[in-house]
């Protein structure tokens, strides 16, 4: 039994197409069946309800996605934008210093047309529509990271690598400055381009030379710090400094001491570190009280009004020697004569200096 055949056709195996001539038949019915999927593609499309992510609608223009309930449009669409330019008053740049557009349409027009962009408005719109609808970001992670990168803010390395390095990916360079300096370098806390960007690391402490009234404690610089902070844990003894190392003075012999430090950055204040020691004990069969006479090397430290340090200032270590208000035999023993001579005044040392007390 053979296969009818078709209407205007010679054989069962063609048709004949106006103006096109005969064509075999299974080149129509793959013709037929590709038209049939667009449709549907189209349609599906077209009312959102398939193949799309969940939250995510028509608006009135078309565009299929996460509708802004600012303006009523899908975000990043050239509606949205034209619509958040409009009521803003149009014409000002984006977040991070973008100035007005030069040399090209409005915010809208830019972002239909594609990078490169003239103002960082349509930039971020345009990086902001290709991150979320493309990449299937987050859009509050998305505005974020964003606007963190145009005003430069710091931002983490996950957050760098994750948005605004595919950002400009997508939407090229940023076209304007920020208000102090970014983009295009991205502000990542504790990188080479801004080592200051996060609090100080922990230190790394040892100890220098001991003795049974004195100590010193050392470290190396880290990271973010531009001065040291230290104290002696169980005292109000504590100040602060910009070298690698303190020396303390005035210490009990044979006891037990922890000095604890951190650093001190544009980024805050970094973890303590604590070293503990102990002082030699006193020379002398055993006495605690050194012989008469003897020197004691004291070792100025910072002043500070609200807790001013008995050994800041040289009355205060003519006191608590024994010398009541008589700074001035303190202050002109011949063992300090080279601190007169390089200060000029008592009311100048300063943290650092050694002033030499005679023992009674």
């Amino acid at each position: 039994m053979t296969e009818p055949t078709a209407p205007g056709s010679s054989s069962g195996k063609t048709f004949d197409v106006p103006k096109v001539g005969r064509v075999k038949r299974i080149y129509v019915y793959a013709g037929l069946a590709v038209v049939g999927v667009s449709a549907v593609l189209w349609y599906r499309n077209h009312n959102g309800t398939a193949g799309s992510s969940a939250g995510t609608a028509t608006d009135p223009a078309g565009n299929v996605g996460q509708i802004d309930p600012a303006t009523g449009f899908v975000y990043g669409s050239p509606q949205d934008v034209d619509a958040l330019a409009a009521a803003s008053g149009g014409g000002s740049g984006g977040s991070g210093g973008g100035g007005s557009s030069s040399g090209g349409g409005g915010v809208g027009d830019q972002v239909s047309n594609g990078p490169p962009f003239t103002d960082n408005a349509a930039w971020d719109q345009y990086a902001t529509q290709w991150l979320t609808g493309v990449a299937g970001l987050d859009p509050g992670q998305v505005a974020h990271d964003l606007g963190a990168y145009l005003t430069g803010a710091q931002v983490t390395a996950a957050e760098a690598d994750t948005t605004i390095r595919p950002a400009i990916g997508a939407a090229g360079p940023v076209p304007v400055a920020g208000p102090n300096g970014f983009p295009p370098s991205i502000n990542i806390a504790g990188s080479v381009d801004h080592p200051g960007g996060g609090a100080p690391g922990p230190l790394s402490l040892s100890m220098g030379a001991v003795t049974d009234t004195s100590a010193v404690v050392k470290w190396t610089p880290v990271s973010g710090a531009s001065s040291y902070g230290w104290s002696i844990a169980g005292t109000t003894r504590h100040g602060t400094v910009s070298e690698q190392s303190i020396t303390l003075t005035a210490l009990t012999p044979g006891t037990s001491y922890t000095v604890k430090v951190h650093g001190n950055g544009s980024g805050g204040t970094g973890p303590d570190a604590s070293i503990t020691f102990n002082t030699r004990a006193a020379s002398g069969g055993g006495s605690t009280t050194p012989p008469s006479g003897s020197y004691a090397a004291v070792g100025v430290v910072e002043y500070t009004s609200k807790n001013p340090a008995w050994n800041s200032t040289v009355s205060g270590i003519a006191r608590h020697y024994g010398y009541g208000s008589d700074w001035e035999t303190v202050w002109n023993d011949p063992k300090n004569a080279p601190l007169r001579a390089k200060r000029g005044a008592p009311n100048l040392i300063r943290a650092g200096d050694t002033v030499y007390v005679k023992r009674k």
